[in-house]
């Protein structure tokens, strides 16, 4: 058995092959997902593969259901998880959040409303 601490963090296949196949549904259905969506990825991410949000991103827009901003917010620098990044990173990321859920819908004056 494995001692090393990587090798313990490491994901199972069937942990991979699971995300993977969420991933493929997750894209399956963006076209039929009109729920506003704020996409943040990190620009030096080495655990998911970027290109998938902006697949999702694209398919959105071409639905007529564009993420905010039309296309992953990109925070440079940032590795996997972005909100436990240095304070220069995190704060773009979470004034991104507030905006956005401060951001009123203009047919209701209440984004979900």
């Amino acid at each position: 058995m494995p001692t090393s601490r990587s090798c313990a963090l490491a994901p199972t296949w069937h942990w991979v092959r699971e995300g993977i196949l969420a991933g493929e549904q997750v894209l399956a259905g963006a076209s039929d997902d009109t729920t506003p969506t704020l996409l943040i990825q990190a620009e030096e991410e080495r655990v998911v593969d970027n290109r998938t949000h902006d697949r999702f991103c694209e398919i959105r827009a071409a639905a007529g259901y564009p993420c905010e901003g039309g296309k992953p917010l990109v925070i440079k620098g940032a590795y996997h998880e972005i909100l436990f990044e240095k304070d220069a990173m995190r704060s773009v990321a979470l004034n991104a959040i507030v905006e956005f859920f401060n951001k009123p819908n203009l047919s209701s004056g209440n984004r979900f409303a």
